[in-house]
């Protein structure tokens, strides 16, 4: 007899024997017939999937507490953690067996191959089950029985009980497990409506998501009877509101898209908020539901974190690359950099972090910061033109070391002079609004760009970046008129007040929305610039290049080191002609003709 180390570290002899993934066999368990304190009684059983055979699949959170109760496993006892053994006390029958397929028993956690075959089934596992269960949790946690009443009742009441049962839902939907990423595969490939699973409550996902929503739409007599109560609450509550319905309706959403496939690029957005207690599983969660463009990625947990999102990060960059540098983000906004980056070590610096929320959600709350994303930086309009100059997948990228070093080609631009540091992040409050602060802007212009023989013209074409912003044909001599004034403001003893502010509120406003926390920057050459990082000191600077990347002339800083690059991030370069560097017919490989186009191959680590 083989042995296993359970959940709690503790040799036990195992009740796993080999099964045959590749031919589609897995475990389901079979709980035998017993009241709610009997112990826990399961037998593993054997099937192919190819055979249809009947059982329903448990989705749910694991949990991190355990259970003070031990379970028979095949007779062997086995440790399970709380929340399972909870739910499978409320799933077993007092007179028949059930059959169910969850992962935590189905799978042996301890055979790191099984474990990774198995994962690549679950798409399979749970679009062939007969039912999807989703458990919740006991309904002691709700003092749900009046809410669920009214879930099963025929022709549910929205009179006085609506604050009531708003809040009950809210604490529903603040369950974790609308917050893990495998409940989109596991929800979405049910081939029935899944059931919500509370206690011994039972409703269909169509009714729960149905009753909800008129019930959301019910708020404006939650509204009125939250203005008795104190507005600090109210304002509390209408927070919560809308993120309960966010969360709400963006699973509907992820459910009816995710049932037919979707690429690997569309389902990381959509999963961006989503929580994996295994990194590698913000990739092998969304497998099953995943339509890959070239070769897919196969679960393998004996790869690291950093192998599954660089492999994750090369798949993004040939199947869908305007879904890459010009749309995800490659840090934290500056200050959620310290406290809620989760360290990966080693992590080149050309791969996405997919830990990064990169979703903005209604009702204030943003998952992350306009200026650590690409947007005003990169003209997407542009690079979708020039890519569509080139073959698919996309030809002038390489991993031939097992995605530890991206090779490409570029067309170098200039190195860096001098940077902004933090001048950008200088801000005043005018009429409720954080714009930037002029004396910030008239220092950048006084001190870096004026002694560089930069124009006015430029400077502002670099604080505006690629964006659609206020580009009229008055905006420059309007700013020349700020910088002016500033100079002559500051000269008296009134300085610049409010009043300065709000009078050129329309050139600090849109100039704000776009060179805000970013980095201005210069080159040897004459360049100017901007980007982001999250480093005002270190993150950009003097030496690192500017270089058009991809054969389709994209802007990026690269950091020299020992002959190859560091990434450092996306670059908008004013006045950069997107119509240079563009690969088309150049084959990689062929030295004198990369020579003959200005390009040059590059290694980025």
């Amino acid at each position: 007899m083989t042995h296993f180390f359970d959940s709690e570290g503790v040799l036990r002899p195992s009740p796993y024997v080999p099964i045959d993934s590749k031919g589609s066999e897995i475990r389901v368990i079979e709980i035998y017939p017993g009241k709610h304190d009997d112990v826990l009684d399961i037998h593993l059983r054997q099937v192919r999937l190819p055979d249809h055979p009947q059982y329903q699949a448990l989705s749910y959170v694991w949990g991190t507490v355990m259970s003070p109760h031990k379970i028979l496993l095949d007779g062997i006892e086995t440790s399970i953690t709380a929340n399972l053994d909870c739910a499978l006390r409320h799933l077993r029958k007092e007179s028949i067996t059930a059959t169910l397929w969850v992962d935590a028993l189905c799978i042996n956690q301890n055979d790191l191959e099984e474990r990774s075959n198995q994962v690549q089934l679950m798409g399979t596992i749970y679009s062939s089950a007969h039912e999807v269960m989703v458990w919740l949790g006991p309904a002691e946690h709700y003092d749900i029985s009046k809410f669920a009443a009214y879930l099963n009742a025929d022709m549910p009441s929205m009179l006085a009980t609506t604050a009531q049962y708003v809040e009950f839902l809210g604490t529903i939907l603040e369950h974790p497990w609308f917050t893990r990423v495998w409940v989109v595969q596991e929800f979405a490939l049910a081939k029935q409506d899944p059931i919500i699973c509370i206690g011994i409550h039972r409703i269909p996902w169509s009714r729960f998501f149905f009753l909800s929503q008129m019930l959301f739409g019910s708020m404006p007599i939650f509204h009125k009877q939250l203005e008795c109560t104190t507005p600090s609450r109210t304002e509390r509550m209408h927070i919560m509101y809308r993120r309960w319905s966010y969360r709400l309706n963006r699973l509907e959403k992820l459910r009816r898209r995710s049932s037919h496939g979707s690429t690997l690029a569309d389902q990381l957005d959509a999963t961006a908020d989503r929580s994996a207690s295994d990194l590698r599983d913000k990739v092998f969660g969304l497998l099953g539901i995943t339509l890959f463009v070239s070769s897919p990625i196969r679960a393998d947990y004996s790869k690291s974190v950093q192998e599954v999102f660089s492999e994750a990060s090369a798949v993004l960059i040939r199947d869908s690359f305007l879904c890459t540098y010009s749309h995800r983000p490659l840090y934290l906004q500056r200050d959620q950099n310290k406290h809620q980056r989760v360290d990966i070590p080693k992590l080149p610096s050309w791969v996405f972090d997919l830990t990064i929320d990169t979703q903005k959600v209604p009702g204030g709350k943003i998952g992350i910061a306009r200026y650590s994303l690409p947007d005003g930086l990169v003209s997407k309009k542009r690079l979708a033109i020039n890519l569509e100059k080139l073959p698919r997948p996309m030809p002038f990228v390489n991993f031939p070391d097992g995605y530890e070093t991206l090779y490409t080609i570029g067309k170098y631009l200039g190195t860096v002079c001098i940077t902004s540091s933090n001048l950008l992040s200088d801000f005043l409050t005018t009429s409720g609004e954080r714009l930037l602060s002029v004396t910030a802007l008239r220092k950048a212009y006084d001190t870096i760009v004026k002694p560089a023989n930069i124009s006015v013209d430029m400077f502002v074409k670099a604080l505006q970046g690629n964006s659609e912003c206020d580009k009229s044909h008055d905006f420059e001599p309007a700013f020349r008129r700020l910088l002016s004034e500033s100079r002559n403001a500051a000269r008296t003893t009134h300085g610049l007040g409010d009043q300065f502010q709000k009078r050129h509120a329309r050139i600090l406003r849109s100039l704000s929305s776009i060179a805000a926390n970013r980095i201005l920057f210069l080159t040897k050459e004459g360049h100017i610039g901007l980007s982001y990082h999250p480093d005002f000191t270190n993150g950009i600077r003097v030496g690192d290049h500017v270089v058009a990347l991809f054969g389709i002339s994209f802007p990026f800083l690269l950091r020299p080191i020992n002959g190859k690059y560091q990434m450092v991030n996306v670059a908008h370069v004013a006045c950069h002609d997107y119509t240079q560097g563009v690969a088309t017919n150049l084959k990689w490989g062929n030295r004198k003709d990369l020579e003959d186009a200005g390009l040059e191959e590059y290694a980025i680590i």
